[in-house]
């Protein structure tokens, strides 16, 4: 605003393309003071705002495994998978068809994981006419999981072990 002559207010249009830096003048007089890297500025430390991340302290498994299934006193492997949809703390639920395990089977469970050094992998395998349980250990970077299964169908026991590759 200009004042004129017989003190009246007067409004004066100023283009935008001829200011430079328009928002740097809030911090100086003069726009490249903001640039200035002779004054030091004081920050505050990355460490005072970085958020506190807690790792869980059970094996993470979810995603695709496939792998082999071998029955005791058996010739041969069976291709099996598992499909950990979600896991929540030491619980992992998603989708197991492991062959004789499952009485092939896919069959919808939660595996049960526990956070201390044997990072055991447990699961029961429900089914109509049959009962499964696999008992393993997931390896310490979470690639695989190894163990033993049983099932029982129609009062025949089965049992045999298990490796497991996250893919």
């Amino acid at each position: 605003m200009r004042q004129s002559d017989d003190d009246r207010a007067t409004c004066v249009m100023e283009s935008l393309e001829t200011r430079a830096l328009l928002s740097a003048n809030l911090f100086d007089p003069s726009p490249l003071s903001v640039l200035d890297i002779s004054t030091p500025r004081p920050l505050a430390s990355p460490a005072a705002f970085a958020a506190s991340v807690t790792r869980s302290p059970y094996p993470q498994v979810l995603g695709t495994w496939i792998g082999t299934c071998k029955t005791a006193g058996k010739r041969g492997l069976v291709e099996v998978a598992v499909r950990i949809t979600r896991q929540v703390g030491p619980s992992a639920t998603g989708k197991f068809a492991l062959g004789p395990a499952s009485a092939w089977n896919k069959i919808l469970s939660t595996a049960v994981l526990t956070p201390t050094l044997d990072r055991s992998f447990r699961v029961i395998l429900p089914g109509k006419g049959f009962y499964g349980s696999l008992n393993a250990t997931v390896s310490a970077n979470a690639q695989q999981i190894l163990g033993r299964w049983t099932c029982n169908v129609d009062g025949n026991w089965k049992s045999g072990t298990i490796v497991l590759n996250r893919q």
